[in-house]
């Protein structure tokens, strides 16, 4: 298999990866729309059908173990220095800044057209300090608020970022200073402490709850690590096990429901998916393939673009907006929504994430990492989504 990969002259990549961003960025956009349309049609939908679409935000959820899955990949060679923390961080903004950027830069102007046009709305334009905080992803958390609803979960990424990068530049400064039990040890208990402080902090009342702290979603995106961990043979499978029954523990002691298991069901399903070598085939379907990978872009601008498209076809129709008008404005935020997500990750996404691809991360070695037999065919040298 890995002679087969490196005789490609493109490495295959994680297409079941690329299916759940889509389906996660989907159902996120699926929620907002509905939530916009609901407001002047209520009924435009079944119950059973409203009620699905009411659940759409939990694919943020999706996109957090999915995260965690993604970078621990694209990480697992690494020589962990400051340097690395650095370039890592440096190739992480020029992959996803730019089209953050743009996306505040659009509704901005959309602000503003619309304050001109409908007068009525008195939308506040957003202050100098509060754009700025959000070029540095740190709005919640000085206080600002975002511009967009969806926008803390960015920031939330970037803390994971920098937390997990962090935590792996310490393991490596000390792994030579302390015996390998020793060191098993530290990392483990810093590791399990974090991941049980998250739990603590989401599900329940008892936690530290700071504004704009990832803390309480920090579980989330360390599953998606322990998945690869154990995808890849890095870990014994009994590790992510006890993650599980932490997760499930915390569920059945605070009266959680499954949908809050949401997290666990992605993970499970990775590791399943992984362990049989299908990662290239669960999910593969070309309008699968085509959301993910302008999941991003689609995330971003289905409020700017969609969102506002909505919210102009009511105003436009008026009492008349029905039934009828509600799927006609659905179907239409959804194709101009997708078409300008196309748009920008062919014209901005694409490029950028080419560029930053020329920054090259410290390797400890140019070999894949050594894996369990049965993890192999799962953990060759793929592309990162």
């Amino acid at each position: 298999m890995t002679g087969a990969v490196a005789a490609s002259s493109r490495a295959p990549r994680f297409r079941t990866i690329d299916g759940l961003r889509g389906i996660a960025a989907s159902s996120v956009a699926v929620y907002h729309f509905n939530d916009g349309i609901a407001r002047v049609a209520p009924n435009w939908l079944p119950h059973w059908a409203g009620a699905i679409a009411q659940q759409g935000f939990l694919g943020v959820d999706v996109f957090f173990v999915i995260s965690g899955f993604v970078i621990a990949f694209s990480v697992r060679d690494g020589a962990y220095t400051p340097r690395y923390l650095g370039l890592f961080a440096l190739r992480r903004s020029i992959r996803l800044d730019p089209p953050y950027w743009l996306c505040i830069a659009l509704e901005l102007a959309l602000i503003a057209v619309s304050s001109a046009i409908f007068p009525s709305l008195k939308t506040p334009q957003p202050t100098v300090p509060q754009v700025l905080s959000h070029l540095i992803y740190a709005q919640d958390i000085l206080g600002y608020g975002g511009i967009l609803p969806i926008f803390w979960t960015l920031c939330y990424e970037i803390q994971f970022y920098l937390l997990f990068i962090g935590l792996l530049v310490a393991w490596y400064k000390l792994k030579d200073s302390l015996a390998p039990d020793t060191r098993t040890l530290i990392s483990g208990l810093v590791l399990a402490g974090l991941f049980c402080a998250s739990l603590v902090s989401h599900f329940t009342s008892y936690g530290l709850h700071i504004r704009g702290l990832a803390l309480d979603r920090w579980f989330e995106f360390f599953l998606g690590v322990l998945t690869w961990w154990t995808v890849s043979g890095t870990i014994p499978t009994k590790v992510i096990v006890g993650a599980y029954v932490g997760v499930v523990s915390i569920l059945i002691a605070f009266h959680g429901d499954l949908l809050q298991g949401l997290p666990l069901i992605v993970s499970v399903g990775l590791v399943v998916v992984g362990r049989r070598g299908k990662m290239e085939s669960v999910l593969a379907s070309r309008p699968l393939q085509f959301l993910g990978r302008t999941s991003y872009s689609f995330y971003l601008f289905h409020g700017p673009v969609g969102g506002r498209w909505i919210s102009l076809l009511e105003r436009l129709v008026g009492p008349a907006f029905g039934i009828a008008w509600a799927w006609t404005a659905f179907a239409t935020a959804c194709a101009i929504s997708l078409a300008f997500s196309a748009l920008t990750w062919k014209l901005v996404e694409e490029p950028t994430t080419q560029f930053s691809k020329r920054i090259r991360l410290p390797s400890r070695r140019a070999k894949a990492i050594p894996v369990s037999p049965q993890a192999a065919p799962a953990a060759t040298a793929y592309e990162v989504p």
